[in-house]
C-alpha cells in the first residue's frame, strides 16, 4: 500500500486537526463555519433534530440557531 504522504508530520497536517466542538485532536470529518469537526461530533450533530428558534423549521441542528449562522436562515423563506 502506498502512502500519500511522505512523513508523519505531513499526515498530522493533512488529516488531523483539533475539533471545534470537543477540542480533541482527531481525524478531520469536515469543515464547518466554526472550524474542523471530528466524526463523533459530526455524527452527533446531524442526529440532533428540533425546531430552529430563528426560522421555526424542523430540521437537523448543529447546535446553533439561524441567528448564529446566517446560511441556516436561507432554509426557510419565512426566516427573518
Amino acid at each position: 500500500m502506498t502512502r500519500t504522504y511522505a512523513t508523519d508530520e505531513q499526515y498530522e497536517r493533512w488529516y488531523m486537526a483539533e475539533c471545534c466542538r470537543c477540542g480533541q485532536r482527531r481525524h478531520k470529518a469536515g469543515t464547518w463555519p466554526d472550524g474542523y469537526v471530528c466524526r463523533t461530533c459530526s455524527d452527533r450533530a446531524v442526529r440532533t433534530r428540533g425546531t430552529c428558534p430563528g426560522c421555526g423549521q424542523d430540521r437537523a441542528h448543529k447546535g446553533v440557531s439561524c441567528q448564529t449562522y446566517p446560511f441556516a436562515s436561507q432554509a426557510s423563506p419565512n426566516a427573518p
